[in-house]
Parts: C-alpha cells; sequence; structure tokens
C-alpha cells in the first residue's frame, strides 16, 4: 500500500465520518405554514380552524398534527372530527381506537364512534352505543 507507514489523521476529522450524498446534517424543511412538530398548541389550533372551516386540507393537517403528537388526546379527537367530516369513517375509527388505547374511554370518543359507524351504514349499532353510553 503505502510502504506500512500508519496513515495520519487530522485532528479535525477525528471522529467523524463523511456524510452520504442526501443526507446531510440539516434537518428537512417544514411545509409552509407548519408549526414546529413539538407544538402540540399550534397544532391544535391550526387543526381546529381547518375543522371549523370545513377545509378540504383538515385531514393533511390532522395527519400532520398526529405525526409530530401521535398520541395527544386533543388532536386525536380532532384529527377523528375531521376524519368524519371528510367522509373516512374508517380514519376517524383508526384514531379513536389509539386515544382509547392511551387515555380510556369517555362520552366524546363514544358519540364520535358512533358518528363514524353510522357514516358506515351501521345505524343500529352506532345507536346502540349512544344509549349505552347515556346520549340519547
Amino acid at each position: 500500500m503505502d510502504g506500512g507507514a500508519p496513515r495520519r489523521r487530522s485532528k479535525s476529522s477525528v471522529g467523524q465520518q463523511p456524510a452520504l450524498p442526501g443526507f446531510g446534517t440539516t434537518s428537512p424543511a417544514r411545509p409552509t405554514g407548519a408549526p414546529p412538530p413539538a407544538d402540540r398548541a399550534a397544532w391544535i389550533n391550526k387543526l381546529r380552524r381547518a375543522v371549523n372551516a370545513l377545509s378540504p386540507e383538515a385531514m393533511e393537517v390532522a395527519e400532520a398534527g398526529l405525526r409530530a403528537c401521535p398520541s395527544d388526546p386533543a388532536l386525536l379527537l380532532l384529527g377523528a372530527l375531521a376524519a368524519i367530516t371528510a367522509v373516512q369513517p374508517d380514519r376517524a375509527l383508526a384514531w379513536l381506537k389509539r386515544f382509547e388505547r392511551k387515555h380510556g374511554t369517555d362520552n366524546a370518543v363514544a358519540l364520535l364512534t358512533a358518528l363514524a359507524w353510522a357514516a358506515q351504514g351501521q345505524a343500529l349499532r352506532a345507536w346502540t352505543l349512544l344509549e349505552q353510553n347515556r346520549l340519547l
């Protein structure tokens, strides 16, 4: 190779490896207008506004918020509401199930679950759940 002489590293390169192409040290850019990942209150407010306006982007906001704060109870319930208004009851039920696993059940979960089941054409099942939870 080079005659057996040991190669010397400069002090600045000790402990560092070259970066692979496409894997720089900078973090990926957030979409325009997206709150920082850890800003729970900002995600809740953004999703509340989107649901209130019946925005077609509400589901995208819910997905992004739940990627940032995956077990946040308010985001899970608002996400379920966004999914119901977007006629995606399967997605709503998935988020409600996640909520129940992490936080238990309550009347809000029962009501949203009943709405999702009704959207799936399971009105009798929805009605029964509402009766069981004394919401009728």
